[in-house]
């Protein structure tokens, strides 16, 4: 990275340095609790004042954060107009990476350094000093593009991808930092995640929604450009309901069919309805033969275990059609068997399944049953509604909290 701002903003004499340029400029600084700033967006004070005042004269009784001070800004559908502290730009360059992309802002990030001296007894006659000015900020997404520069100092960047959202307790969506995250990637080792070291030239591209935490030591300056992706500039488009509605589909669609993989595993693991059976369709076919009752109780567990074998399910459920349709009904279509029709429908949609044997299923089904076709089409259309509407109660209890 070859910028002016590597050399002229090093050590104290940086701080000379952005004085000279921008000292007058408004910012608003960040105040946590204690001698450090760990914190997100709650339970923080912002304090005004100009940057040449605070490079000057730093609190050291609390925290303090300087960051996302504009240098540039612009908004959405317009060009890059200066910001409170252009003037730094002169010791910057864009990268040749992002020009060309619709940039929405470039910042000042700085964690400061002072020196405090703390005395003993009277008089203090021993003095020791401690270097403060240490930030972090708690785990939290943008919703850009991002590519962060150190300038000055080291910034320690732990990063999780997107899927991992429901495991990281995320804040409600009505709070004010609905981006942010209670979890510590540095305390959950099974969370999937890279952490980069930063040090003066060096640059980190973060994707946006990527989850991520920053640590800087004291005296850290850096930069970064944000700029919108194509789905960030749809998603804030007149089209705004359909990709909501768009989103929920999908996340839906795949929570639905995971629910169906997950059980189908637990019926067939040990002590399922599979049992330790190397062919759990041939022994059921041969319990059902005998007229076991256990067989048809069975049936639910049953059903997802024989998903992933299509032919050996409907040889099956035939079987049990001519030895008690009533039981069959109830395992397909009654109370709670959302994961038992869900199961069938499955195999018998599968890629590359046989559509005449589709047909004569559901043909001997409702030949063996006692309900009139409409209802019982009503029926499983009702059960495959419900298995709908549990996925999408997981799926917003996962990726949406705080809905109800």
């Amino acid at each position: 990275m070859d910028w002016p701002a590597l050399a002229l903003w090093q050590s104290s004499l940086g701080y000379s340095r952005l004085t000279d340029l921008a000292g007058d400029a408004p910012v608003q600084v960040m105040l946590g609790q204690g001698t450090e700033f760990v914190g997100s967006v709650e339970g923080i004070c912002l304090a005004a004042t100009t940057l040449g005042a605070y490079l000057a004269r730093p609190p050291g009784s609390m925290g303090t954060y300087l960051a996302e001070c504009p240098l540039a800004q612009a908004e959405p559908g317009a060009a890059l107009s200066p910001g409170p502290l252009h003037a730094l730009m002169a010791d910057i360059r864009i990268p040749e990476a992002v020009k060309g992309s619709p940039l929405t802002s470039i910042n000042l990030w700085a964690s400061l350094k002072w020196v405090v001296k703390e005395g003993r007894g009277p008089g203090f006659p021993q003095t020791r000093s401690s270097r403060r000015g240490r930030t972090a900020s708690s785990l939290h997404y943008d919703p850009y593009c991002n590519l962060l520069v150190v300038v000055c100092g080291r910034k320690t960047v732990r990063l999780t991808p997107p899927t991992a959202d429901p495991t990281l307790r995320a804040h409600p969506v009505w709070s004010d930092s609905l981006n942010h995250a209670d979890a510590d990637l540095a305390r959950s080792p099974r969370l999937p995640m890279t952490c980069v070291s930063l040090g003066p030239g060096d640059a980190l591209f973060i994707p946006e929604g990527t989850w991520h935490s920053v640590a800087s030591t004291p005296g850290t300056l850096a930069v970064n450009f944000w700029w919108r992706s194509a789905a960030g500039a749809a998603l804030e488009s007149g089209a705004t309901a359909y990709h909501l509605r768009r989103s929920l589909q999908v996340l839906l669609e795949r929570r639905r069919h995971a629910m169906l993989r997950e059980a189908a595993a637990a019926a067939a693991a040990p002590g399922g309805a599979g049992g330790t059976t190397a062919t759990p369709a041939d022994a059921l076919l041969r319990a059902a033969a005998r007229g076991e009752a256990a067989a048809l109780h069975a049936l639910r567990r049953a059903l997802l275990a024989l998903s992933s074998d299509p032919p050996a399910l409907m040889r099956w459920v035939h079987c049990t059609l001519h030895r008690d349709a009533h039981a069959l009904l109830g395992a397909l279509v009654g109370p709670g068997s959302e994961l038992a029709l869900g199961a069938v429908l499955a195999a018998l949609e599968a890629p590359g399944g046989d559509e005449e044997a589709v047909r004569a299923f559901f043909q001997d089904l409702y030949d063996g049953l006692p309900l009139e076709r409409g209802a019982l089409l009503d029926l499983i259309l009702e059960r495959r509604r419900a298995l709908s509407r549990l996925a999408l109660a997981d799926v917003l209890a996962r990726h949406v909290p705080g809905v109800p």
